[in-house]
């Protein structure tokens, strides 16, 4: 055999030292250089695009405060490094350096190829680091990162609605801000209690949204809309008796009980309320 063409590429691993400054934000590679052996480059991209463009809504529309958007760097860079590094690490098994390198790689992989949890989990990326953020526009709650929802991306179940029909649960909540209460028993709980509308919450309008169980009754209310799980173990992560305050982006604000929902309510109106510093 012969070599017909050869070709040196040059990649990049680099984060910006600063993502905004004054009306300037960075996004994508703008903001980040990831090499291509895991290609999520844009994934990344995109990820930026929904942090930012909802903090810049609310902030132009005026419900929270100009300093919401100096969280967007801290929830974001950790992340986006994460994904570098582990583009990184594939790279270096995609281009061995040598010829025992590869054929070490290459006999690996066909041992993987054995057992198909192990195949899968390689071929399907499971390894890839999850979006978290331990610290932003959020109420962290202690819990272990990895038992928290705090700072996770809510997860996306079928519900049915009052009409009988199954929709995922994104098209019950709306563009904003919501409130979901999974509960046993959600024919007891009491909107005026749960949704909070003076203050700094007034202005975000959260929707109130309660999940009941399976073959429960989804009923509309005035000001809470009550829907049915469709499949239990969808909603296994969720603790029962909980209000999760979801953010327009879908990752999870804050998850307290029912019983200390009413402190919680109020430091994250202070939450709020704090974005508009001396304003």
């Amino acid at each position: 055999s012969r070599i017909v063409r050869t070709v040196v590429y040059t990649f990049h691993a680099r984060l910006a030292e600063r993502w905004s400054g004054g009306r300037v934000f960075l996004a994508g590679d703008a903001a980040h250089l990831t090499p291509p052996f895991a290609g999520q480059g844009m994934n990344s991209g995109l990820r930026d695009a929904n942090n930012l463009a909802w903090k810049l809504a609310a902030v132009v529309r005026g419900e929270i405060g100009p300093s919401l958007l100096d969280t967007y760097e801290i929830e974001r860079r950790d992340h986006v490094w994460a994904m570098i590094e582990m583009a990184l690490r594939m790279g270096r098994v995609m281009a061995p350096r040598s010829r025992a390198e590869a054929f070490l790689v290459q006999n690996a992989f066909r041992l993987l190829g054995l057992y198909p949890p192990a195949r899968d989990y390689v071929a399907q990326m499971r390894f890839k680091p999850t979006p978290r953020f331990a610290n932003g526009f959020l109420l962290p709650d202690g819990r272990d990162a990895r038992r928290t929802l705090v700072g996770r991306l809510f997860p996306q179940p079928s519900v049915m609605v009052p009409d009988g029909a199954e929709m995922p649960l994104d098209d019950v909540l709306g563009q904003g801000f919501a409130l979901i209460v999974r509960s046993a028993r959600p024919d007891l709980l009491d909107p005026k209690e749960l949704l909070p509308c003076d203050g700094a919450w007034g202005a975000i309008k959260p929707s109130l949204v309660a999940v009941g169980p399976s073959g429960g009754e989804a009923l509309r209310h005035e000001a809470m809309l009550t829907v049915c799980a469709v499949r239990a173990d969808d909603w296994a992560a969720i603790p029962l008796e909980h209000v999760s305050v979801l953010r327009p982006d879908r990752y999870v604000a804050a998850c307290v009980s029912l019983a200390t929902w009413p402190e919680k309510r109020a430091e994250m109106g202070a939450l709020i309320a704090a974005t508009f510093g001396a304003e």
